[in-house]
């Protein structure tokens, strides 16, 4: 832990030659993952080769929201694009729904029900520090109420599960899955001109989010654009959020929102489904 701090640290110092070593020896030596900030180092420093071959020789060491990403940004830049399409099959592995919530006659009053048991947990922070969110609230702590958050969490799983039915066994995303996982999920309120900056999750296989509230301002406000790392090989989808809507999508999907231009919040839950032990939250 002393060397991924040591690392962590002369990096935020900008001193990345100094913390070249303390890399190679936690992808040696530890059973640590990399941080992001040292997966960035090692594709400004690395060749894409050299990229690859940590990847191949090390696939436990960086985070699995992470080394696709890095394994895509490789092999785009040795022009093995075919590789990276496997990837990147973006209509395949980007799904968007309307949540059946079962038992849920008057979904606006569930809605509301749950911004309120979120609201009272008191746990919102205002752009909170090394996160996404831009001029707006995301909560500090993991949704835990007791009324209206275990039903939308078990739907979350429930859609999560015939997404994962309908992927093909033999793509790499699939081949990645996790033998069982956690649902972690957060609420956001973003304000008028609040936006996600470009980010993706790293700790996580699969990532989502689920839309509460979403003002009508104009066709673009606050929209999800995923993948936003734009290559001309893939495609990018702007996705208008809409109450009641639900979208999946690999961890390591680069994305970010457009501004919301509403005077009414825009509300939603992110959620990542993270690797976990057998004995937790099986996904088939």
């Amino acid at each position: 832990m002393i060397v991924q701090e040591r690392a962590e640290l002369l990096l935020r110092l900008g001193r990345g030659a100094e913390a070249e070593a303390d890399i190679v020896t936690l992808l040696e030596q530890s059973c640590l993952s990399l941080t992001p900030h040292m997966v960035m180092h090692l594709k400004r420093r690395k060749e894409p080769a050299q990229v690859l071959e940590l990847l191949d020789r090390w696939p436990g060491r960086i985070q699995p929201g992470v080394a696709p990403w890095l394994r895509v940004q490789s092999l785009i830049a040795l022009d093995r694009r075919t590789e990276a399409l496997e990837w990147m099959d973006v209509d395949t592995l980007l799904h968007q729904e309307a949540l059946p919530l079962p038992g849920i006659t008057d979904t606006d009053a569930f809605h509301s029900a749950l911004m309120q048991e979120t609201t009272e947990s008191g746990s919102f922070r205002y752009e909170p520090f090394d996160l996404a969110t831009r001029k707006g609230q995301q909560t500090s702590v993991l949704l835990n109420g007791t009324t209206s958050t275990p039903v939308l969490l078990s739907a979350i799983r429930g859609a999560i599960d015939r997404h994962v039915a309908r992927l093909r066994p033999d793509s790499p995303f699939t081949r990645s899955m996790p033998k069982a996982g956690a649902l972690d999920a957060w609420m956001v309120r973003l304000g008028p001109g609040g936006r996600q900056a470009p980010h993706l999750h790293p700790s996580s296989w699969l990532s989502g989010v689920y839309y509460i509230a979403a003002p009508d301002a104009d066709e673009t406000a606050g929209a999800l654009v995923i993948p936003s790392d734009g290559d001309p090989v893939w495609p990018v989808h702007t996705l208008v959020p809409e109450a009641g809507k639900l979208v999946l999508f690999p961890s390591y999907f680069m994305h970010h929102t457009l501004p919301h231009r509403s005077e009414q919040p825009r509300v939603c839950v992110a959620f990542d489904v993270l690797p976990r032990e057998e004995s937790e939250m099986t996904l088939r």
